[in-house]
């Protein structure tokens, strides 16, 4: 994790998860999560933001629930390069944090990235996994272009 920058932190399934808050457009509660065609978890579905829609993704599933959030929910909603995405960051209450650059000048550099993670710090105990949202994206798209969501009803789908 770079030492500069602010940082919007949360808790999902016990981890700590950190977005640049240069990214974050908006935090949002919402009462639910309109189904999406096709979408299969960790996908949940979509909102809309200020009149454009916004795909969410689950991070309870993604990270290994068996089940997701319960509503309502907490959606942190990122741009990264264009692209954007809406990340349900579990049930509305969990409230996100933020982590000041400054409070990083004591961090030790955390565990190896992994997949959706860009960064890792361990600080005052507790390591802090920086989300990649470009690969979240990609992960929608990959999602939402597999063949096997792509029929219609008259195809069977």
């Amino acid at each position: 994790m770079e030492k500069n920058g602010d940082r919007l932190v949360f808790s999902v399934n016990g981890r700590h998860l950190a977005l640049p808050l240069a990214s974050v457009e908006r935090v949002v509660e919402r009462p639910r999560v309109y189904f999406l065609p096709g979408g299969r978890p960790p996908l949940m579905g979509v909102i809309t933001h200020m009149a454009e829609p916004v795909t969410v993704i689950d991070l309870d599933r993604l990270f290994g629930a068996k089940t997701g959030s319960a509503a309502p929910y907490t959606v942190v909603i990122a741009r990264a390069g264009g692209k954007i995405v809406g990340l349900c960051a579990g049930a509305a209450g969990g409230k996100p944090s933020f982590l000041w650059s400054g409070d990083l000048r004591g961090a030790k550099p955390g565990p190896a990235a992994g997949k959706y993670i860009s960064r890792a710090v361990e600080l005052s105990g507790r390591i802090i996994e920086e989300l990649d949202c470009s690969s979240l994206y990609d992960e929608i798209s990959d999602l939402l272009s597999r063949p096997e969501n792509m029929k219609g009803p008259a195809e069977g789908g």
